[in-house]
């Protein structure tokens, strides 16, 4: 066996008889535990993993602590009155017994090819080999163009992927374009409408991202829904904020997440260009202090 399990009070036995359709009729509610020792061990990630290995197919929801603290991540799948909770979900081929033998997924080879590379992306902290399986994901699809057409939800979980990574490099504007695309090959699906949220956000667009955070919460599927409520209040205050202050936030504008920072870097290093180029009139300590003061007024 793959992976330790425990039966659950009013558990008599583990799922058995019917075939695979049967099974995944029955069985319809797959939850990941979220305390401290399980997020520690990737839960958030193993969420995202078997949501898009069920492809649909369950629901996949996350949870207070499960109990087995230790021994995570755990996994408890319901069926009626039936429970059984699966420890240490920590492998790629866990996840993918759990969701077709447990569960009675079907689960096709190409969202297991992709699904292990994006497994190991998930968990990767390295940004340049992050890109990499990134890259080799969109390869294997053949490309974005061809994909948008013969394997949109496959392409959406990768633009999604793609769209956080532009927003850790410093490119809301690219983030944004992965997050859009996204929502158009899967406007119902929350992470879509999350990706497209946090990149507005990083765009300087409280209300477009205060409408997509909404889109997502009627969901309710897959998602820390308190977790998102607590989004929904912090960027209305923003949105009100800048109501309040005139602020534009509007779309159309490349804002910046920090607005006039590189206009006023711009702004300096040009003063600093000509202090440089009469650096024989101003004498070099003079030239330092000034430039010294100038970066300072960065900060």
């Amino acid at each position: 066996q793959a992976f330790g399990s425990s039966f659950c009070p009013n558990s008599n036995s583990r799922f058995s008889g019917g075939g695979a359709s049967d099974r995944a009729m029955a069985v319809n509610r797959v939850i990941v535990c979220q305390n401290a020792n399980c997020a520690s061990l990737h839960s958030k990630a193993l969420i995202r993993d078997l949501e898009e290995l069920a492809s649909g197919q369950c629901d996949v929801e996350d949870n207070g602590c499960l109990g087995k603290c230790g021994k995570g991540p755990n996994v408890e799948v319901r069926r009626g009155g039936n429970k059984i909770l699966l420890e240490g979900i920590r492998e790629f081929d866990q996840a993918v017994a759990l969701v077709r033998d447990e569960v009675g997924c079907s689960v096709n080879p190409r969202a297991i090819q992709l699904g292990e590379i994006k497994f190991r992306l998930r968990r990767e902290k390295e940004a340049s080999a992050r890109w990499k399986l990134l890259e080799e994901s969109l390869a294997l699809l053949g490309g974005e163009g061809p994909a948008m057409n013969s394997e949109p939800q496959h392409l959406a979980e990768l633009l999604v992927l793609r769209s956080k990574e532009f927003l850790l490099d410093g490119q809301p504007d690219r983030a944004l374009v992965d997050a859009r695309n996204a929502v158009e090959l899967l406007p119902h699906w929350p992470q879509a409408q999350l990706a497209l949220a946090r990149a507005l956000e990083a765009d300087n667009n409280p209300r477009e991202c205060l409408e997509a955070l909404e889109r997502a919460l009627s969901s309710r599927k897959a998602i820390n829904v308190e977790e998102i409520k607590r989004e929904v209040s912090r960027v209305e205050k923003i949105l009100l904020a800048s109501t309040r202050s005139g602020s534009p936030t509007h779309a159309g504008h490349a804002s910046k997440p920090w607005p006039g920072t590189l206009d006023r870097l711009a702004q300096a290093l040009l003063r600093i260009f000509w202090a440089l180029v009469g650096i024989g009139a101003l004498g070099n300590l003079g030239t330092a202090v000034w430039i010294d003061r100038e970066a300072g007024r960065l900060g």
